[in-house]
């Protein structure tokens, strides 16, 4: 279980700040867990097949089948189709 947390949060090798649609609120995402959270409470497309492969390589990520560099890839394609302005931190 632990191994498991470790990846999710396993610091990202280029966190970002994303504007998400909802208020105008800027969120930092440095890791697997934090992009679980955006991608569950504050994105503003919940439809399309970034989103939901980005939801299925995190959660992977949680029972260590996939990487937190793989969570970043899938997350920033969700974020790139859902066209939010994003700025590496």
């Amino acid at each position: 279980m632990r191994d498991r947390e470790a990846g999710m949060k396993h610091p990202w090798s280029a966190p970002v700040s994303i504007a998400c649609a909802r208020g105008s609120r800027t969120r930092a995402v440095t890791c697997t867990h934090d992009a679980l959270l955006v991608l569950f409470d504050d994105w503003p497309v919940i439809d399309g097949q970034p989103y939901f492969s980005a939801l299925e390589v995190c959660t992977a990520v949680a029972e260590g089948q996939k990487t937190p560099y793989d969570a970043q890839v899938a997350f920033m394609a969700a974020v790139s189709a859902a066209k939010l302005d994003f700025e590496l931190l």
